[in-house]
């Protein structure tokens, strides 16, 4: 995931943000193998975020996953876009979707 016009997430925001959702066990920060802060959840799903704030990978069950991803844009508060490592898509998360839209968008693309 990545903001509008590649803006930067703001990490103090994001930490706050990950520490708001219920089914978060544990946020890391600091140098993580290329991530400024890596989030696991209590259904596998692990988030990374890039060390410049660019991009969020979030990783999981993919259900699973699309939902902490409108969860996370809910509590962050900005549009994020979705997309992913190849390009095959990208889909803009504004707070306006629901979790069966988003993946019937994905599953059309």
């Amino acid at each position: 995931m990545y903001m509008e016009d590649h803006q930067r997430f703001d990490s103090s925001r994001m930490k706050e943000s990950l520490r708001s959702l219920e089914n978060v066990v544990e946020i890391n920060e600091g140098d993580l193998i290329g991530a400024d802060i890596v989030c696991t959840c209590d259904n596998d799903t692990v988030i990374h975020m890039s060390q410049d704030c660019e991009f969020l990978a979030v990783r999981g069950h993919e259900t699973e996953s699309l939902k902490f991803a409108l969860e996370l844009q809910e509590s962050y508060g900005a549009s994020f876009h979705l997309t992913d490592e190849a390009g095959n898509f990208d889909l803009i998360i504004d707070g306006k979707q629901q979790l069966e839209e988003l993946s019937s968008q994905l599953a059309a693309s």
